[in-house]
């Protein structure tokens, strides 16, 4: 799905009874805002910094800007998937998109 602001990539995944959904858009809010109280910074292998959430009730997030884009790749159906993601897991995954 596309529209005027993001671009959303969405792919159910039966194997994990989940799904992985990839959202781009303009970053316009510093990182650090986004940030909940348990939340965590991680570096990725080129030095972008990035915020992962893993605990919240839909699924497991990590959001990170790179390039002047604001990317959130989450893992969701959290009360279904059929095993537990760690922050490891979502790096990645993120490393793998570069």
């Amino acid at each position: 799905m596309i529209n005027n602001q993001e671009l959303i990539l969405h792919y159910t995944n039966e194997s994990i009874n989940g799904f992985l959904k990839i959202t781009v858009s303009p970053a316009s809010v510093d990182l650090d805002k986004y940030k909940w109280k348990t939340d965590k910074f991680y570096t990725l292998d080129d030095g972008t910094r990035a915020l992962y959430r893993g605990d919240f009730d839909l699924g497991y997030e990590m959001r990170f800007q790179k390039d002047g884009l604001h990317y959130r790749v989450a893992i969701g159906n959290k009360k279904y998937l059929k095993k537990k993601f760690q922050a490891e897991d979502l790096i990645e995954i993120v490393e793998s998109m570069q």
